[in-house]
């Protein structure tokens, strides 16, 4: 059972939930909306205040001097006033109805209450008091000032004035980063008919290359709606959405949005090259989008953000980008018989780096979303041209593909002192397997992954519906809010 908004007075006074899952998202208009109204409030009464970030680009914070407390919370109620899911969060785990005496809280909106399992949707608006740094024993030693800013003034004064150059500082990043995903809507007629057409003609429907027309290639369980969401909720730096399909639209999507760029295939392919039905042939054109950022991130329609995410978790701010490998392998050798092609296509790939480049990389990566810089995979493209032609030709999945996002690009930049490997956080749900409800449901309750994938590999026709329900019910649940970029 679900509780909305309107339930909000009854069941959340002090907090009634047993240790619930506090979910913070990103701040909101309204969130936005009380940050600028206390901060007036705060200006008409003349009171020194520094307004920022806070350490997560997600929230907004004021930090103000502990002598001014009361000046501020005078502030804090006339900015809330009637506003019934105002809440204030003590130590960043109890949630409580009333302001606390104390100045060390933070201001809380809820959006969204969920019964099972316990968990609460906020955004917050981060507050810090400064005052004099004292010893253990109380003796003053430093000046009345912000925190933040402590190793770079001497008075409140020259901290508030302080704008600090632009220019990366190991946190911030100083460039736009655009999203790319690739979607189909299999359930579209005319585009299952072109496909079906091709797949006949290519000899595609039967045999050993069946899979590179399997339906779970092209099966849209609205996963996108809610992979943006999770965008809006958990990485609210990302600058652009390009989303490139075959000249289709999501019936839900706000097309209006300015950040949301609508890319079809005839705007990055040769028109001798289309119909295109293949993941790799895809992936060799993005990097042609019109206007697409230098840094981007490549996201398949199944993978999500499951927390607050930074830019640093895929780029750093000097540009560098991050890659997660996995266990797996691509080493042509040890492998023998019949492999689906998208590991034929990162054999393809060695190869060519051992023969043009004397280095042989053997781990594929992790079902993460990738970073790749647009510049380096233009390079790969006019070193590799005759390779990125052909793939981009196959209409379906081939032993000759290539994968210049998911495989090609981290050991390439690597090579070139451009990526750097990291942890990511992560969970990967099979479809398939017996467990999975099960599975997305620890998911669901812990709210622990950065970035989680929701594959549909293996799963069998008896299965399909019960598993249908489940993955609706489960992105429901984990992304209840309707994001900006729905109609």
């Amino acid at each position: 059972m679900r509780l909305m908004l309107d339930k909000v007075r009854d069941v959340v006074t002090s907090y009634s939930f047993k240790r619930p899952s506090i979910v913070l998202m990103a701040a909101r208009s309204e969130t936005t909306a009380i940050s600028t109204a206390i901060q007036g409030e705060l200006k008409r009464a003349g009171i020194v205040h520094l307004a920022g970030v806070a350490a997560w680009q997600g929230v907004p914070r004021i930090d103000y001097s502990a002598s001014d407390r009361n000046a501020v919370r005078a502030a804090i109620t006339v900015a809330t006033k009637g506003k019934a899911n105002v809440r204030y969060l003590v130590r960043g785990k109890v949630l409580r109805g009333t302001m606390p005496r104390t100045g060390h809280f933070d201001i809380v909106l809820i959006h969204y209450i969920q019964a099972n399992p316990y968990a609460v949707v906020i955004s917050k608006i981060e507050l810090g008091e400064w005052g004099d740094r004292k010893t253990a024993t109380g003796k003053k030693v430093g000046p009345d000032i912000p925190h933040p800013r402590v190793m770079t003034a001497t008075s409140v004064e020259k901290a508030l004035c302080y704008e600090p150059a632009p220019f990366p500082d190991g946190k911030t990043h100083q460039f736009p980063i655009d999203i790319v995903y690739t979607w189909v809507d299999d359930a579209d007629p005319r585009w299952s008919a072109e496909k079906e057409k091709w797949a006949a003609l290519e000899g595609r429907s039967r045999g050993s290359t069946f899979r590179a027309n399997h339906k779970e290639r092209f099966k849209n369980r609205d996963e996108l709606r809610y992979s943006l969401r999770s965008l809006e909720m958990f990485a609210p730096w990302v600058n652009r959405i390009h989303i490139v399909t075959a000249d289709q639209t999501p019936s839900w999507l706000n097309t209006e949005h300015p950040k949301i760029n609508l890319v079809g295939h005839r705007d990055i392919f040769d028109p001798a090259h289309l119909p295109t039905f293949n993941s790799s042939a895809l992936e060799t054109r993005l990097h042609h989008i019109p206007g697409l950022s230098e840094h981007f991130i490549y996201f398949n329609d199944d993978v999500f953000l499951g927390c607050p995410c930074e830019a640093t978790e895929f780029f750093y701010p000097n540009g560098l980008s991050r890659f997660y490998l996995s266990v797996n392998t691509a080493i042509p050798e040890v492998h023998d018989g019949d492999v689906e092609e998208y590991l034929k296509a990162d054999f393809n790939a060695v190869l060519l780096f051992r023969k043009h480049l004397g280095f042989s990389p053997t781990h594929i990566m992790e079902h993460v979303p990738h970073p790749g810089r647009r510049s380096v995979i233009a390079e790969m493209e006019h070193m590799f041209a005759e390779q990125f032609s052909a793939c981009a030709g196959s209409k379906f999945r081939s032993a000759g593909d290539l994968r210049p996002l998911a495989f090609m690009y981290p050991h390439y930049a690597f090579h070139k002192q451009l990526a750097v490997p990291g942890e990511m956080n992560h969970r990967y749900l099979a479809l398939w397997k017996p467990r999975i409800k099960r599975q997305m449901k620890g998911v669901l309750k812990s709210r622990r992954y950065k970035t989680f994938c929701i594959n549909d590999v293996g799963l069998t026709d008896e299965r399909e519906e019960e598993i249908n329900r489940a993955v609706a019910a489960f992105l429901e649940a984990y992304f209840p809010l309707k994001s900006e970029f729905e109609k």
